[in-house]
Parts: C-alpha cells; sequence; structure tokens
C-alpha cells in the first residue's frame, strides 16, 4: 500500500477510472487514507467519497418510498446487497459504490410490487433469458439523464430489482437446496456467494463482489462458531462457497477458512481465477468451472451450448439486416472462443491430472 500510495498524480489518472469502474475506489481509499497522498490524488479521492455519502442518502430516501409504497399493498419484502453489507461485507456503507435497490419477495408479490411501481412512473428495461432467471426486469425512474462518463454522478436514477429467487437450478443446471433469505449471517454468505457465483459462470462478476467476499474472510475466517453453522447448510451450496473462497483468496490474498477445495476448483482457480478482472478479456473459461459442479452430461451439454455459442437469430423486419450482421460478427466471435476455450480447456485438464 505504501507504494501505491506514492504514485504521481499522472499514474492515478489511469488507475483512478479502472477503479471507479470496477467499484473498488472507496474500498482502496480506505486503505491508503492514513497515508501520505499527493494533494491532488487525495482531493480525487475525497471528492469521489462525498458524493458518495450523498448518494447514500438518496438511496435511503428512495428505499423508504418503494417500502411504503409495498407495504401499503399488503407485499412483505427483505433487501439483499446494498445496505445488508455493511459491517461483514464492508467496514461501513460509505465506501461501497451501490446503484441499485434489491429485494427479495415472493414470486406473486413481485410481480405485484413490479406493477405497483410502473403504476406510480417506472418503466421496465429489457433482460436477456440469463437475469429472467432469477429476478423481474429491473425498474427506473423517466428521466433525462444521459451518461457522462462519472461513476459518482449524483443524477445516475436509482434502479430497483424485484427478486423472488438467489438461483435458479434449471437454468444453472446446478441442483441445490436453499430456503429463502432469513437474515442470518449464513443465510447472507450464502446470497453473497450465490451472486458472486451465478456471475462468475456468467464472465461478468464484478471485482467489488470478490472483494468484499474476501473482507468478510479475512475478518471471519477464526470464527468458528460461524463456520460449524456454515458446515450445516447444503453440501452443493458449501461446494460453491468453497469455490468462491478460492477465488476471493487467489485475487485478493483473504485468509481462507477450513473448508475443502476439489481438485478441478483449485486448478481452475491458480490458472483462470484472475480473469474475473478482466470481463473483456475472460473469455469462455469460466464454462470450466461450471461444469465441476454439473451433474448428468446432457445438463454439460446445455450449459456448454449456452456458453459457447448463444447466438439468437434475428426475425423478419425492417433491422433485419443489420441483425444479422450482428449475429454474423457474433458467431465469427464465438467460433474463435471456441477454440480458446478448448485451449484453456487442455491447460484446465493438464493440471488437474
Amino acid at each position: 500500500m505504501r507504494r501505491l500510495a506514492a504514485l504521481p498524480p499522472a499514474e492515478w489518472e489511469t488507475i483512478l477510472p479502472w477503479s471507479d469502474r470496477k467499484r473498488l475506489t472507496l474500498q482502496l481509499f480506505a486503505r491508503l487514507e492514513s497515508f501520505s497522498l499527493d494533494p491532488a490524488v487525495r482531493q480525487a479521492f475525497e471528492e469521489r467519497r462525498e458524493k458518495n455519502r450523498r448518494r447514500l442518502a438518496r438511496l435511503r430516501d428512495e428505499a423508504s418510498r418503494v417500502l411504503a409504497i409495498l407495504q401499503g399493498a399488503g407485499l412483505r419484502a427483505m433487501f439483499l446487497k446494498g445496505f445488508t453489507m455493511a459491517p461483514s461485507f464492508v467496514p461501513c456503507l460509505e465506501v461501497r459504490q451501490q446503484y441499485d435497490l434489491d429485494l427479495y419477495l415472493s414470486e406473486r408479490d413481485a410481480r405485484r410490487a413490479h406493477q405497483l411501481l410502473q403504476e406510480r412512473g417506472a418503466y421496465a428495461l429489457d433482460l436477456d433469458n440469463e437475469d429472467r432467471a432469477n429476478h423481474l426486469p429491473a425498474l427506473v425512474p423517466r428521466s433525462g439523464w444521459e451518461w457522462r462518463g462519472d461513476f459518482f454522478d449524483l443524477d445516475i436514477p436509482i434502479s430497483v430489482e424485484l427478486h423472488y429467487r438467489l438461483w435458479n437450478p434449471e437454468f444453472e443446471r446446478i441442483r441445490l437446496q436453499y430456503a429463502e433469505p432469513d437474515g442470518s449471517a449464513t443465510g447472507q454468505l450464502a446470497c453473497v456467494v450465490l451472486h458472486m457465483m451465478r456471475h462468475v459462470f456468467r464472465g461478468n462478476v464484478q471485482p467489488s463482489h470478490i472483494y468484499e467476499l474476501a473482507w468478510f474472510l479475512e475478518h471471519h475466517s477464526e470464527d468458528a462458531d460461524f463456520w460449524e453453522q456454515w458446515r450445516k447448510t447444503d453440501p452443493a451450496l458449501q461446494e460453491l462457497g468453497a469455490a468462491a473462497f478460492a477465488i476471493a483468496a487467489r485475487i485478493f490474498g483473504a485468509r481462507l477458512p477450513q473448508v475443502e477445495i476439489p481438485r478441478p476448483v483449485a486448478a481452475w482457480v491458480q490458472r483462470f481465477a484472475t480473469t474475473a478482472l478482466d470481463q473483456q478479456h475472460a473469455g469462455k473459461c469460466q464454462a470450466l468451472l461450471q461444469l465441476v459442479f454439473v451433474r448428468g452430461w446432457r445438463d454439460r451439454w446445455t450449459v456448454l451450448h449456452r456458453r459457447l455459442l448463444p447466438l439468437h437469430l434475428p426475425g423478419p423486419g425492417p433491422r433485419a439486416m443489420r441483425q444479422t450482421r450482428y449475429v454474423a460478427a457474433r458467431a465469427a466471435y464465438h467460433v474463435r472462443s471456441i477454440f480458446g476455450f478448448a485451449a484453456a480447456a487442455v491447460l484446465w485438464l493438464w493440471d488437474t491430472r
């Protein structure tokens, strides 16, 4: 950290946009604040932190408004992620970049809540099939906001996501028994693990999510009572948790609890875990990790087909030609990716021999 703190402002002009995008800037400042920083660098950090504090106040106001609407309709909901992350996964909420509100409801209540919020002016964003597996389309207020390159822009609309499950075994092809979130420490860790691993498999996990899990492990690895309770959860959940813990330890140096890491998982983590930090070049190797947990050749084929060739042909219409060119370009990309996947598979199998 001392070497990082000593970097000149010109170096930070490259680092800060990256850490903003990866949602790590405020966590980084929390680690560097006690060091001697260049005044311009410190000011850049402090401006971001102040904006985030003001945004957090907006988030709390919006959360109260949404809850009032739902409670007025007799709907029961609980928050996921977001406000629940401190102090177990972050030291305080002021150092966590948050852009939306995640709530968990029964499926029936979620659909009713979705309708109620749309009636009050929100509109639903489009979702791909993978997102639809766990929550309804995100709702955002109507506004004229446009992206200006500032991840701490106070005018970024606050979206609301209504979840009715945390894991879809039919979509993920990984079966596990998991009860509804209950606010317990093990339940909260389960939520974090399932959310993180779902996005690891898709190659779009946020490094901040891995860092938050690493924070938890660093501060709870010696908590024998907690891990005794964790070992009473579903074995499949524990296996996914072991993979998540290993990734957090590999990338951020967190201390691992006393859990068994299967050899194929350990080999994947050692060779490929750092790809989670660069989504643009993640490739298809995440499918290898998912296959470790999938049972049955039919399910494995489904996963491979979805990950390696996720193509959707365009229907007829005025944009069909443009869509066709897009699909052709994507097809060429996926063909190249298949060769990269095959090479990664050979290396991974060699490591697990």
